[in-house]
């Protein structure tokens, strides 16, 4: 009996997939060793149309994957563009006269931050319902609140906190 070996080794260049194979192939008792070499190049062509198919699938899916990634490129490009138009809006909103804004963080270029409080500050108080006449609220950096809590101080008191970003 004759055996053949049949060495193949497919490698994509340049790209990820690589396939070894070693498949031994018998000629059958009987069979011419042209036969059996026949066989062979039938096993060969079988293993080129495979690796075509894998070139191809692979060519497909790098060639889909770089697509959307210039895709998601544009995308982010857009964005960053309406971001920076917007931006430079609403920059152009602060560019006339002076104001003053609540400030709630860092001050925009070109503002300058003032800060100033009034504590203790004696309230009248109805006793069965002290918040008709305080309500604490926390907005951006400043607050209206109670000093300490009620009548802490035999007292009605109230601090005020303001802090704002102007030009």
């Amino acid at each position: 009996m004759k055996r053949w070996m049949l060495g193949v080794l497919i490698v994509t260049a340049g790209m990820v997939p690589t396939v070894g194979l070693s498949h031994g192939l018998e000629c059958l008792p009987g069979q011419t060793t042209e036969q059996c070499l026949w066989k062979a190049i039938a096993e060969i062509n079988r293993l080129s149309a495979d690796l075509e198919a894998l070139r191809s699938t692979t060519s497909a899916s790098i060639s889909q994957a770089l697509q959307e990634a210039v895709a998601a490129r544009a995308m982010a490009d857009a964005a960053s563009s309406k971001a920076l138009q917007c931006e430079n809006r609403l920059n152009t909103l602060w560019i006339n006269g002076s104001m003053c804004v609540l400030s709630n963080g860092a001050c925009p270029a070109g503002f300058t931050r003032y800060s100033g409080h009034m504590r203790a500050t004696r309230i009248y108080v109805n006793h069965s319902q002290p918040e008709t006449y305080l309500t604490p609220v926390q907005f951006g950096d400043s607050r209206i609140s109670w000093h300490g809590y009620p009548y802490q101080y035999g007292e009605y008191a109230g601090d005020i906190f303001l802090s704002a970003c102007c030009k």
